[in-house]
């Protein structure tokens, strides 16, 4: 875990970036929504974490990938980042459990497109107040109904694309800005939240680069007021002060996934700079 979330430094009077962890997934509401309704996100956040962990074997890492892909609104822009890095065993190794997984599925209720046109029904009862794009994405819905999904995919598409892009990035880099595609890019209940644990964690400490002070007030403000919307009485809340709340947050998480995007970009940016500038070594 600390490959793809660095702890921050014990000097001062430093949390312990393990403690840190443990009391911050503590009070982040969407662990206990996992925990009240039955859900497994938490799992599959850990499977993404095995997942993405280049030291782990990579038949491991492409099973623990397939494992998390039973929730791909969570777990597919994570796809993109083995097929960036070349990975292609890790891959395989995920799209096969999935291939039978999904074969199993249609055996068993005879129609996989039933299921997948289910999902996208149920998907709408999901986009009101919950601060993906989809809050966005309806507001231009009367246009065509086409827009919600096609924006989704745009999204997608787009961690593909960087992701691609980018693909000699630190692995910590790919899977921050996965984690902020995996949390805006569709509809999501509370539990699924939990995605956005990574990206918090680092302001608040688990920071890279290694100057993690410069964001500890900011990131720890952030952490709180995120807090307070992803719980339900804000959720579902119908007085003024909920509604002032929730577009805030919606502000939040549209800034947080937009930071993501131009911090990626702008590293990949210095890395070529810093190849220009390199000399040219002259032979002896």
């Amino acid at each position: 875990m600390s490959r793809l979330l660095p702890l921050p430094p014990k000097t001062g009077i430093a949390i312990d970036g393990r403690v840190l962890i443990l009391v911050c997934l503590l009070l982040f509401p969407p662990t206990f929504a996992t925990f009240e309704r039955g859900q497994f996100s938490l799992l599959v956040l850990a499977a993404l974490f095995v997942a993405m962990d280049p030291s782990r074997d990579w038949l491991l890492r492409g099973a623990a990938l397939g494992l998390a892909l039973v929730k791909p609104s969570i777990a597919l822009p994570f796809v993109f980042i083995p097929l960036a890095r070349r990975e292609w065993r890790v891959f395989v190794i995920a799209a096969a459990i999935q291939a039978i997984a999904a074969a199993y599925v249609m055996f068993q209720a005879k129609s996989m497109v039933g299921i997948f046109l289910d999902w996208l029904t149920v998907a709408r009862f999901f986009m009101f107040g919950m601060y993906t794009a989809h809050d966005w994405l309806t507001a231009a819905a009367s246009i065509s109904p086409l827009v919600v999904p096609l924006g989704s995919l745009a999204l997608l598409a787009v961690c593909g694309i960087v992701l691609f892009a980018g693909g000699r990035r630190s692995i910590q880099q790919q899977f921050m800005f996965a984690c902020a595609t995996a949390y805006f890019w569709t509809y999501h209940s509370t539990y699924d939240f939990i995605v956005m644990a990574p990206l918090l964690l680092r302001y608040l400490g688990c920071s890279l680069p290694p100057n993690w002070k410069t964001w500890s007030v900011l990131g720890t403000v952030t952490f709180a007021f995120v807090c307070l919307a992803l719980t339900d009485h804000v959720i579902r809340g119908d007085d003024p002060l909920t509604r002032v709340i929730r577009w805030i947050n919606r502000f939040i998480f549209l800034g947080m996934y937009i930071r993501e995007f131009l911090v990626f970009h702008r590293s990949g940016m210095g890395a070529r700079e810093e190849t220009t500038a390199r000399p040219i070594p002259t032979p002896a």
